[in-house]
């Protein structure tokens, strides 16, 4: 769990600046189907290295920190942006802790 923090940290970085460039839709899309796919390989790993290969590929792909941000600021109001950030901090905290 810790490399794949770790990576995802790294991750939400590489992905930040493309969201900018081509879009924040794309982008979501693009690394959550990424991140889809390793999980499916880490259900599907018969050694624990897979597994491990899997987690940190999938860290590697995830865009949801930086991103996640940018696209509460272009959906709320400057006022409201505090709840929504919130929300959205409350439940991705809550998932990774399973």
């Amino acid at each position: 769990m810790a490399w794949f923090l770790i990576l995802y940290g790294i991750g939400c970085e590489l992905w930040a600046p493309w969201s900018e460039e081509y879009g924040r839709f794309w982008v979501m899309q693009v690394s959550l189907g990424t991140v889809n796919l390793w999980q499916i390989l880490a259900g599907a790993s018969t050694s624990w290295s897979m597994v491990l290969a899997a987690r940190l590929l999938g860290g590697l792909c995830s865009a949801g920190g930086s991103v996640t941000l940018g696209m509460v600021a272009d959906m709320f109001d400057s006022e409201d942006q505090q709840f929504a950030v919130l929300w959205a901090s409350l439940w991705s905290c809550l998932g990774s802790g399973k």
